[in-house]
């Protein structure tokens, strides 16, 4: 109907004079809105206009956040439904409402209070004489970028960085948010598993509205035995849906960046050894059993007999045995002590 496609044009110009450039995007086949909250990161609505909206249907919409759970988004989408009524534009009222009102709605409260503390500390520091510029903290971990494909029109890319804790993950997923053209991306899908210095295995993984995406690339990295890794993918949405065969491209450029990269990232963080900068056994032991570059099957375990002295048992053993940790002494690796507890 032509009457639609008046009040799509009319809806759009009102949109383009509302948000500035870095606010409003008009992709090859759909339009994305950034929503800015004070004191957290943006929301981003992307939509779509089917050819009877507003007559008859709502948009075709997706909202995505790094820092909203998958079923804190589901209900923004649920109350942004019952906004919609035929005949009436709501994509500036579902705007407007997401700004105002997604802090109370979802009981987000204490976000707000966390973020003012966090900038009353760091305004004390300034006022103590900690003066420092006002200047973006650079960031210190590489982060790989593999190359896009585009499967009918939607367009997916992956990036990967080695990460020693959850800061490194978060720091990586600021760095990459930097990036204008990522911002925009429909979704930036991320997961990631690690071990700390202290033996600690941390896992996590975050749709950003590409509901089940996560799950998928972390299942991906464990059964990879990736560790100390994060990786995003970032799919901009062409107006094409793809069904389950989105979820094959988001895992297919992830594993092929990691494969390409995931050598490199462990060099570059370990010259040597890949367990000699840890303190205890435990740690070493860990290290070994998860890091997708140690091969168990390389390693012996030398430890303290009571009766017997130092004795010496294949790494795969260890497990089935009752030997206390603070009985190793040393780890081989090809007949070449790795680690010493001396």
């Amino acid at each position: 109907m032509a009457s639609d496609k008046e009040a799509q044009q009319d809806e759009l110009t009102v949109l383009k004079s509302v948000f500035s450039e870095e606010e409003f995007f008009e992709l090859e086949d759909s339009f994305l809105v950034i929503i800015k909250l004070p004191k957290l990161s943006p929301i981003r609505l992307s939509f779509q206009y089917p050819s009877n909206y507003p007559s008859s249907s709502p948009p075709d919409f997706v909202v995505g956040s790094e820092w909203l759970k998958k079923s804190e988004l589901n209900a923004l989408r649920s109350e942004l439904m019952k906004m919609f009524e035929k005949g009436e534009v709501v994509i500036y009222s579902w705007t407007d409402w997401l700004k105002e009102n997604t802090i109370s709605f979802l009981k987000l409260d204490h976000l707000l209070t966390s973020a003012e503390t966090k900038n009353s500390k760091a305004e004390n520091q300034t006022e103590q004489g900690n003066k420092q510029e006002e200047e973006e903290v650079p960031c210190d971990i590489t982060i790989y970028h593999g190359a896009p494909i585009t499967v009918r029109k939607s367009k997916f890319q992956a990036h990967v960085a080695r990460v020693e804790s959850v800061e490194d993950v978060q720091t990586v997923l600021n760095e990459l948010l930097k990036d204008k053209k990522i911002a925009i991306a429909t979704h930036n899908i991320w997961a990631y598993r690690l071990l700390t210095s202290s033996g600690v295995k941390h896992e996590n993984r975050g749709d950003d509205g590409e509901a089940g995406a996560g799950d998928k690339l972390l299942y991906m990295l464990d059964v990879s035995k990736y560790i100390n890794v994060v990786v995003v993918v970032s799919r901009w949405y062409g107006g094409i849906q793809l069904g389950p065969d989105r979820y094959k491209h988001i895992v297919d450029v992830a594993k092929t960046l990691l494969e390409d990269r995931y050598k490199l990232l462990s060099d570059e963080a370990e010259k040597n050894s890949k367990v000699k900068k840890f303190r205890g056994a435990e740690d070493v032991y860990s290290r070994i059993q998860w890091d997708k570059e140690c091969e168990p099957t390389e390693y012996i375990i030398g430890y303290e007999d009571r009766f017997e002295g130092i004795m010496e048992i294949p790494f795969e053993e260890f497990k089935d045995t009752d030997i206390p940790m603070h009985r190793i002494r040393y780890f081989k690796k090809n007949n070449e002590i790795v680690w010493d507890r001396r």
